[in-house]
């Protein structure tokens, strides 16, 4: 018989063993631990129709791309508008810079007060218009000397009528 129990295990290699059993069993998760684990597995069929869900269908495809173009069509056009912005900017400068500005127009204005006014010009006008119509009748009159020439003139010849009669 020792030769059949000397195959076997003896009573403090099974204590050994049934404490190491014991200890991995406490370490090991409760029935409870467990069931709260899988709680959070999910189920590979549960998880495909999710995912499928979570897919856009085509409407939504087909809307997002609608959307997209439109957002296109309207980035088209708020460039446009820029442009056209851009150009009535520029027309806007060119008629400004053509306009007087400010320092001009007061300097203009100052030259323009320093300058004779209407009435002071047309009196000035028509004193020289009375001076110069005054010269001329001076002009128009006869010297002495033409006119006592004239008379000697006139003497002699009624002088000289008045011995031919």
């Amino acid at each position: 018989m020792s030769s059949a129990l000397v195959g076997k295990a003896s009573s403090a290699d099974i204590g050994r063993a049934l404490t190491e059993i014991t200890s991995t069993l406490d370490e090991k998760c409760s029935i409870d631990d467990c069931k709260h684990l899988l709680g959070d597995y999910v189920l590979k069929t549960d998880f495909f129709q999710y995912s499928a869900d979570l897919k856009s269908s085509i409407q939504d495809i087909r809307q997002f791309l609608d959307t997209r173009e439109d957002t296109f069509e309207l980035q088209k056009q708020i460039t446009s508008l820029n442009h056209k912005i851009d150009d009535l900017n520029s027309q806007m400068r060119l008629q400004f810079s053509s306009y007087v500005q400010q320092n001009e127009f007061d300097r203009i204005k100052a030259l323009v007060e320093s300058k004779a006014n209407i009435d002071y010009v047309n009196e000035a006008l028509e004193k020289m218009v009375n001076k110069r119509a005054f010269n001329d009748s001076l002009l128009k009159k006869a010297n002495r000397s033409d006119v006592e020439a004239l008379l000697s003139d006139r003497t002699g010849s009624v002088k000289n009528q008045s011995f031919v009669l």
